[in-house]
């Protein structure tokens, strides 16, 4: 079934009146208007000047509107019909939408539980490190999306996690344990070699400080600690100290010192 116009010919192309007689007659009662100066003598005919022009005017704005309702009249006509039409098809249409976007929807539901499983079976001894959420990508439950092509970037990601995660290892940095928590919230090694360029420059500032008698003591306590390590055990006693300084400068020490094994009670 085909949209007809049963009769598309009797389209008006032109609408035709004495546009030319109506310009000339204008062009010339304007430029009587142009020059003309009125005195307070003459302020009466300037209204009643002013109250043709707007009255002339007024005629033929109001030929213009009727002209236009008298052609709209059929197209509001043909106009509220389609609209009609357009309803019938959109009922049934909503109904049948409704069930694909269901269908759709339940094919992601299984999809994604096929490439959880898939996941869950690869992951192996990073299933601790690595979550599904932190790999997912919506993209992979379209429907144009191969499975095979989803396991395959699953697998690519894995290895990369266990290359990037050893090459953090093999630098042998005494803040393996945060650079390992920076990568693993990024999946960024770029991050992770980032954080450790500037834990070290901030302890090269630390180091460049004067220290105080606490700093010094605390150092005493790191030296004291390392040496309990090499010997037999001993009994382990417990002091506190409280250290003056910026908060960045109190998160960087507590760093070094749960690092080195000493007990930090956190910033007050």
């Amino acid at each position: 079934m085909e949209f007809k116009l049963i009769n598309p010919d009797t389209f008006v192309k032109v609408i035709e009146f004495n546009y030319d007689d109506l310009q000339k007659w204008i062009t010339e009662q304007v430029e009587k208007y142009q020059n003309l100066s009125y005195t307070d003598e003459t302020i009466k005919d300037a209204k009643e000047d002013r109250a043709a022009l707007n009255k002339f005017r007024e005629r033929i704005d109001a030929a213009r509107k009727d002209v236009k309702k008298r052609y709209l009249e059929p197209y509001n006509n043909f106009e509220e019909k389609v609209k009609k039409l357009l309803t019938l098809i959109e009922e049934p249409t909503a109904a049948i939408d409704a069930q694909v976007k269901e269908y759709e929807e339940r094919k992601k539901v299984e999809k994604e539980e096929q490439i959880k499983e898939y996941f869950n079976a690869v992951v192996g001894d990073l299933s601790k490190l690595l979550s599904y959420d932190k790999i997912f990508d919506k993209k992979w439950l379209n429907a144009t999306t191969n499975i095979k092509a989803v396991q395959t970037q699953i697998d690519q990601i894995i290895e990369k996690v266990k290359f990037d995660l050893q090459t953090i290892k093999d630098l042998k940095s005494e803040w393996e344990l945060t650079l390992i928590d920076t990568y693993l919230q990024t999946l960024d090694i770029a991050a992770a070699l980032r954080e450790k360029t500037r834990l070290e420059e901030r302890q090269k500032e630390l180091q460049q400080m004067p220290e105080t008698e606490e700093v010094q003591a605390l150092n005493q306590v790191v030296e004291d600690n390392k040496k309990v390590e090499t010997q037999e055990p001993v009994k382990i006693y417990t002091r506190k100290f409280w250290v003056k300084g910026t908060a960045e400068q109190l998160k960087t020490l507590g760093q070094y010192m749960k690092e080195h094994g000493i007990e930090y009670g956190g910033i007050e």
